[in-house]
């Protein structure tokens, strides 16, 4: 197994072209602290996948990229939420996200990965509480519903960082039963979205891709209970999905940024 590669990618490939900006609007700290959600699974998820060997070489440059893009909108949303009094709940994201980046860059094994997949949940927990004090403070209709298609881009990832942990045989009884849950939330958020008042027609548009490659892939969702995993279609699969609410994520912050 080769080992991954320590240097990452340069940043400016990385980020949309706010990240520049001598300041953070709202919409653009309600993008990016949302998208730290997303990151924080994606990073477990593509090291599960170097650990089971699913798609490897992909998973290692999608690791390193990850790691840099979560650090850049990391000091992005610092300077961010010291001017916006947020420094307590900043402050938990900042300890919980010292430890696990250097965790998630190790050598993957599967006691290790174990503990990495809590881990995560516990990054995914600080980073939602930053969301939620930015999303109250904005005022805006539309924060909700970048917040929501956020969650849609996490549960994408958690639904793969389980899937792969399952098919690797990491030992966690709670593994199958939140992968399950994770299916039935990312269902029930993409209808709340398809039914958004909010919606342009571009943004409908997405979420009907969206819908018809969920519809499409859930049947690979259902675990076999005979042990045949297809990894690498949902590899494929939930990256596509990634992308297309990515998408949906950033057309919101748009039309948050417009009605101010």
């Amino acid at each position: 197994m080769k080992l991954l590669q320590k240097t990452l990618l340069p940043l400016a490939l990385l980020m949309p072209s706010f990240a520049f900006a001598e300041t953070v609007s709202n919409a653009e700290a309600e993008y990016m602290s949302g998208s730290l959600c997303t990151l924080s699974q994606r990073m477990a998820k593509d090291y599960l996948a170097i650990g089971a060997d699913i798609r490897q070489e992909k998973a290692q440059r999608d690791l390193d990229e990850t790691v840099a893009t979560f650090e850049q909108r990391f000091q992005l949303l610092m300077d961010y939420t010291e001017s916006h009094n947020l420094n307590r709940e900043f402050k938990t994201l900042a300890d919980t996200w010292l430890k696990y980046r250097t965790d998630v860059i190790g050598k993957p094994e599967k006691e290790a990965a174990k503990v990495l997949i809590k881990d995560s949940e516990q990054l995914l927990k600080a980073c939602n509480q930053v969301v939620a004090a930015i999303t109250k403070q904005s005022g805006s209709a539309v924060a909700p519903l970048i917040a929501l298609s956020e969650q849609e881009t996490t549960l994408a990832q958690k639904i793969a960082r389980d899937y792969f942990a399952l098919y690797w045989h990491v030992d966690d009884a709670n593994l199958k039963s939140d992968f399950q849950q994770s299916v039935k939330y990312f269902d029930d958020n993409l209808k709340k979205l398809i039914t958004a008042n909010q919606n342009s027609a571009e943004i409908q548009t997405l979420l009907s891709k969206v819908e018809s490659q969920w519809k499409f892939s859930n049947s690979g969702f259902q675990l076999d209970e005979s042990g045949r995993y297809v990894p690498t279609v949902i590899s494929v699969t939930t990256e596509s999905i990634y992308k297309k609410m990515e998408d949906v994520a950033l057309k919101y912050e748009d039309l948050m940024a417009q009605s101010h």
